[in-house]
């Protein structure tokens, strides 16, 4: 598969709202094998990768929410009743990425193949109800604390979580602005790949560590003074998560660490 395909198929997978903002979030390759990516053993994760439900997939969020049995026995179910929808959605977006841009709906937000507003719906859907169900088996003190990790590892897509930007109360006029940030990032990605072929190299994480910096600085740059301070209080104290080995690497999401993800396409 064409190196855009692969980097499609991972945006695809890592990513439910915004398009640029976490195809840099992985280890390089060669880096140090981290625990089960998310929808690793124990956990509710969606099997695709980010957003509230793969970070609370990880064993060490749960044991630092300090999860009781019965909190584990509901996210376990409510992972099984969503199997089979997540599967189907999983499908799609394969489909969708070896069908490049005539059958994968063309280019969407952030100008990649593949990135239907059709496919793009159904993805934020589906986390919606991910979300809805963590909140409900969640006391009110450990699904905040959720939303901080959750800020603290990627700010772009945490602002555009709607319960955070219900919070912050971000205004229709910031979201477009955002919404050009993301667009534009995600266009300046697209070139920086246009060609390219195989896995990208360590050189080639770092430059997509630096476009992933310079987006959440001005997506954050948005938001006024009040807002900001807002957006650190939610954060709240640090919290490590563990280093994968990269997109569809192993321990990463997709990889062999993450029992809830797909290996991933081929990479012929």
């Amino acid at each position: 598969m064409r190196f855009r395909n692969w980097l499609s198929y991972s945006l695809l997978l890592g990513c439910l709202v915004a398009v640029p903002c976490s195809i840099a979030t992985a280890q390089p390759p060669g880096g140090q094998r981290g625990q089960g990516g998310p929808g690793g053993r124990g956990g509710f994760g969606m099997g695709m990768g980010g957003g509230l439900s793969g970070i609370l997939g990880m064993p060490t969020v749960q044991e630092h929410l300090k999860l009781d049995d019965t909190q584990k026995s509901e996210l376990r179910e409510a992972q099984e009743s969503m199997r089979e929808e997540q599967n189907k959605l999983r499908e799609e977006m394969r489909n969708s990425v070896q069908g490049g841009d005539t059958q994968g709906g063309g280019r969407g937000r952030g100008g990649f193949p593949g990135m239907s507003e059709e496919m793009r719906a159904k993805m934020a859907e589906m986390a919606a109800k991910a979300d809805s169900k963590i909140q409900d088996i969640l006391d009110p003190t450990q699904f905040d604390r959720l939303l901080g990790i959750f800020a603290q590892q990627d700010a772009v897509r945490a602002l555009n979580h709607k319960l955070i930007a219900e919070r912050l109360v971000i205004t229709e006029e910031q979201k477009g602005k955002m919404k050009t940030v993301e667009e534009e990032s995600g266009e300046k990605l697209r070139e920086m790949f246009t060609g390219g072929g195989g896995r990208p190299g360590p050189e080639m994480f770092e430059k997509m560590q630096a476009a992933r910096k310079e987006t959440e600085e001005k997506i954050v740059g948005v938001l006024t003074a009040d807002q900001k301070k807002k957006f650190d209080e939610l954060k709240g104290e640090k919290f490590e998560l563990p280093q994968f080995g990269g997109p569809g690497g192993p321990g990463g999401p997709g990889g062999r660490g993450g029992r809830g993800g797909d290996r991933g396409p081929d990479r012929t």
